[in-house]
């Protein structure tokens, strides 16, 4: 399973988890996020005219910003970053780029963290990187010689 779509799961199921526990202001809030993410499209959903997609985008935009006002007062200042602010701004990358499965980094984060776990240290890492891929290519050589 795709990080994106466990991502999308846990998003829909802790709705339900944390409806009851949270106090109803941070609830709100919560449901603010959730569903604005939920209505930006995937690939499978992108079928809209543009001014539909527009339009989408208008409403998770509301959804953004309320949820952007209301958690500078709920939460602490710090809370509020660059990447909450930037929230703000994915509907127009949805109108603009299409579905978020288009330009994903999730692959390229993924490999980074393989790249990450072949360095020991912070000590040249790409030259262990590089010694690691090198014994994998040589390994996977003389694999194949062997059949």
């Amino acid at each position: 399973m795709e990080g994106n779509t466990v991502l999308e799961l846990s998003a829909i199921y802790s709705v339900g988890a944390l409806n009851g526990i949270l106090l109803e202001p941070y609830f709100r809030n919560f449901l603010d996020l959730v569903s604005g993410m939920r209505m930006l499209p995937r690939k499978e959903q992108y079928g809209q005219t543009r001014q539909r997609q527009k339009v989408i985008a208008d409403e998770a935009r509301k959804k953004f910003k309320t949820f952007f006002m209301d958690a500078k007062n709920l939460y602490e200042r710090e809370f509020v970053v660059h990447n909450v602010h930037c929230l703000i701004h994915l509907p127009d990358d949805y109108v603009r780029f299409g579905p978020f499965d288009n330009y994903s980094c999730f692959h390229y984060e993924s490999f980074s963290g393989k790249l990450k776990k072949c360095s020991q240290s912070g000590f040249e890492p790409m030259k262990q990187v590089l010694r690691k891929y090198r014994t994998q290519v040589s390994i996977n050589k003389n694999s194949h010689n062997m059949r």
